[in-house]
């Protein structure tokens, strides 16, 4: 869910202090957001996939389909 914030004040602190790094974090394969994995549950439900378990970088490319 974009934009939500946590309930906790120290949570959201944390966000705060770490927000520039997440930039760096996206670059990578092996990242993926709750976005992402929310489309790709609907993706595999929709056009199916042979694993069972699924590892980020399979996980970003359903979310893209």
């Amino acid at each position: 869910m974009k934009g939500a914030k946590s309930k906790t004040a120290w949570v959201n602190a944390f966000y705060f202090i770490a927000r520039p790094f997440f930039g760096l974090l996206e670059k990578k394969k092996n990242n993926t957001t709750s976005v992402n994995v929310g489309l790709a549950m609907i993706n595999s439900v929709l056009f199916g996939t042979d694993n069972k378990l699924l590892e980020n970088e399979l996980v970003n490319k359903l979310a893209k389909n």
